[in-house]
């Protein structure tokens, strides 16, 4: 008789314990179900690659050498500087880069530059920086400034506005800064002079 109960006893907890299990089995089934399921991770957006700015102009016949005086000129309305470029180029055929040198509408040597041969047209970018006196007031003060001269030009076929007439010429600008030192009471500024020129006339 004692067996039987002790039978009936542990059938009772073994039947307890698949039940326990069979719970705990449906709670975690419906946890899993109500989980929400993981948003896909975006992926990131390619950056474009930047675009090149179009050169000004169209390109010179692949034999042109624009050796000679040409005379170029930064204008703004009332001021305006003249200059006398000697494009010298490098190679004894052909078209290839050349050198430039620069003098003022007096004759006076203003340095040298490069002209870069680069898709049938020639560039000129340049920088240079000097020590120059400045205007505080009515005062003028010796050495407070920095002048900044930045040339881009580009030596190009261009056609004239307005009509189908093509030139060969150089176009561009002249970026002219002035960085007044640290105390010196002078005022800052920037003036851009649209560039112009053409080969000078024998």
């Amino acid at each position: 008789m004692a067996d039987a109960r002790t039978r009936t006893r542990a059938a009772g907890g073994r039947a307890l314990a698949l039940a326990s299990f069979a719970v705990l089995a449906a709670v975690v089934a419906g946890c899993a179900a109500a989980a929400p399921s993981a948003a896909p991770t975006p992926r990131p957006t390619p950056t474009p690659a930047p675009t090149a700015t179009p050169m000004p102009g169209t390109p010179l016949p692949e034999s042109y050498r624009p050796e000679g005086d040409w005379t170029v000129t930064f204008a703004l309305p009332g001021d305006f500087i003249t200059e006398t470029w000697r494009i010298v180029l490098t190679c004894p055929k052909g078209a290839c880069d050349a050198v430039v040198e620069i003098r003022d509408a007096k004759g006076k040597a203003r340095g040298r530059g490069e002209l870069a041969l680069q898709d049938g047209r020639y560039v000129l970018r340049s920088t240079t920086t000097a020590t120059v006196d400045c205007t505080a007031g009515t005062s003028k003060v010796k050495g407070g400034a920095t002048r900044r001269t930045e040339t881009d030009v580009v030596l190009a076929t261009y056609r004239l506005a307005g009509t189908a007439i093509d030139q060969r010429t150089i176009q561009g600008r002249r970026t002219v800064t002035l960085e007044p030192q640290s105390g010196s009471g002078c005022k800052p500024s920037i003036l851009v002079y649209p560039a112009s020129g053409e080969l000078a006339a024998d």
